[in-house]
């Protein structure tokens, strides 16, 4: 381990310490999405989204179809959750 210099971290210094943060720089995907996109549904009250590991801080906000939000969704197991929407008006 060394610093931005180059120099070799001496861990027998005295006082010697470090510290680190680890960092995962691969976002989470979308593994599995039910209706799949372009399916053709008589309506559309639900649609649960499926990631390839936990996500945190999802809203009902964050999904929107015909650019109205979800309102309201539940975490139906770990990394998949079932955002719901009002019925869409006739016509």
């Amino acid at each position: 381990m060394s610093d931005l210099a180059g120099n070799r971290f001496d861990e027998t210094a005295a006082g010697a310490s470090w510290d680190y943060t680890l960092v995962d720089g691969t976002p989470p995907q979308a593994t599995t999405i039910a209706p799949v996109p372009g399916a053709r549904v008589a309506s559309l009250a639900q649609i649960e989204v499926g990631f390839n590991e936990a996500v945190t801080g999802v809203d009902a906000a964050d999904l929107r179809v015909n650019a109205q939000p979800a309102t309201n969704f539940l975490v139906t197991a770990a990394g998949t959750y079932r955002f719901q929407f009002p019925p869409a008006p006739t016509g």
